[in-house]
């Protein structure tokens, strides 16, 4: 299957009036010996487990499988193969038209991150960009969740924090 996502700061919480559901989510890697090609996530979601294999983007689409597993698997893997950081957050949903937002508001190592994903059926699908939409991220390698895995957000400094968000325009 296909990825194509969108991904965005944001510029004010404005989009909580609007959300449908919200889940815990938790997850890590599994290291590759060529991380060049793609990425192995493990992912606790609710009460469910999953291992998603993700090649890397071309043309701002990539391959995506993920297959649910048990839920102690999924936590035994995260445990003694995962590497670097927990990823963990709460997505919370919005709706989008025929569309969904989903917006991940990161919380340990990576508190006072929030993203905002937007997965789309081609590349040139047309979607409203409501007024807490902030910078797109689309692309942008150190926001990513692998990314954030090894280097999360609470290991940079202050000044680097200040004029991240300075230049990003986020709250």
């Amino acid at each position: 299957m296909k990825e194509i996502e969108k991904r965005f700061l944001l510029k004010n919480d404005g989009w909580r009036k609007e959300v449908i559901s919200s889940s815990f989510y938790r997850q890590r890697y599994l290291p590759l010996l060529d991380q060049s090609r793609g990425l192995v996530r493990v992912r606790q979601a609710g009460n469910k487990g999953f291992i998603t294999l993700k090649s890397c983007f071309v043309n701002g689409a990539r391959d995506e499988f993920e297959y649910e597993i048990p839920f102690e698997d999924a936590g035994i893997l995260m445990e003694n193969m995962g590497s670097g950081f927990y990823v963990e957050k709460v997505r919370h949903i919005v709706p989008c038209g025929d569309l969904r937002w989903e917006i991940d508001v990161f919380q340990k190592e990576n508190a006072g991150l929030t993203v905002a994903e937007l997965e789309l059926p081609s590349a040139d699908t047309v979607f409203p960009q409501p007024e807490w939409l902030g910078k797109e991220i689309t692309g942008m390698h150190r926001l990513g969740n692998a990314s954030l895995s090894v280097h999360p957000f609470s290991v940079w400094d202050d000044e680097e924090k200040a004029v991240f968000r300075k230049k990003n325009g986020v709250f």
